[in-house]
């Protein structure tokens, strides 16, 4: 990472207000907005973000990770995963389908001609 991560501890409350709400919504219900603080901390704990960056963020595409491959290279894992998923499979019943009712209650779909 390119210069020194900056971590601030603690952070008033209302640092991170929200602007206008739709009208007639009525006050928000928090006081701060939770995209803002949860930017705010990836650029505290990270040095980027990606939405809305300033230009001294660090460039989160320049970022090197380190890649891993988990291989099988006899195959015999995946066969005996595919073999465990046929057997339950087998032992599991049809799907069921149900739809809400007027009156609250849930039906099976195909259970009554009304519910088709």
């Amino acid at each position: 990472m390119r210069g020194a991560v900056r971590v601030r501890p603690g952070g008033a409350a209302g640092e991170h207000p929200v602007g206008s709400t739709f009208p007639g919504d009525g006050p928000y219900p928090l006081p701060f907005h939770p995209l803002e603080v949860g930017d705010a901390a990836l650029r505290g704990l990270l040095g980027f973000v990606l939405e809305s960056r300033r230009p001294d963020d660090v460039d989160p595409f320049g970022v090197h990770l380190h890649g891993f491959r988990v291989a099988d290279p006899t195959g015999r894992e995946a066969a005996e995963r595919e073999a465990r998923t046929r057997q339950v499979m087998r032992r599991m019943r049809p799907p069921q389908r149900f739809r809400p009712m007027p009156d609250g209650q849930w039906r099976e779909i195909g259970e009554d001609p009304e519910t088709r």
